[in-house]
Parts: C-alpha cells; structure tokens; sequence
C-alpha cells in the first residue's frame, strides 16, 4: 500500500489521481480529509498531520511506500516528521 501525504490540493493530488488510475492500492494522510473532494470516496484517508507524531501510526501501518512532499509544506517542522520516520519506519537503501 502506498500513502501519499502533502500538498493534497496541488502535487499529491495528482500523484493520487494518477496512482488510482493505475488501480494502486492507496490511503492519503491528509489533516482536514474534507479537502480531498472526490478523492477522498476513492482512497483510504486518515485524519493526522505531519507535525504532530501523535497522528502518524494510524496512517503509516501496512504502508509498503510513501510519497510525500512534507519538506515543501512544513519547512523547518519537516523535521519532527524526519525524526518520527527515524524512528518507526525501516529504510531500504
């Protein structure tokens, strides 16, 4: 499964639209999922937001990848993101 979170209304929308024409198996970790318009009837959305690392289990478990684009939306709060991924997600190289 692949989730997508960021920039829901601009690049990972597309990136969604395009993964769910290609019948991706996916789920969208979006803050308000009501921004997801259409989207949101045709993936899996979880409510949580990158910054806060209290919201981020729910929608990393099961994830195989992610697509994200949280250093363009959170800047310097990217990096509470970064030091959750550290500590909770395997990294293959």
């Amino acid at each position: 499964m692949i989730l997508v979170t960021g920039g829901i209304e601009n690049v990972g929308g597309a990136v969604l639209e395009q993964l769910i024409d290609a019948g991706a198996p996916l789920r969208a970790l979006e803050r308000d999922p009501a921004r997801l318009g259409e989207l949101g009837g045709k993936v899996a959305v979880v409510k949580g937001d990158l910054s806060k690392p209290e919201t981020l289990d729910a929608a990393f478990a099961g994830a195989d990848s992610v697509f994200s684009t949280v250093e363009q939306l959170l800047g310097r709060r990217a990096r509470t993101f970064y030091e959750w991924l550290e500590r909770h997600v395997k990294v293959f190289q």
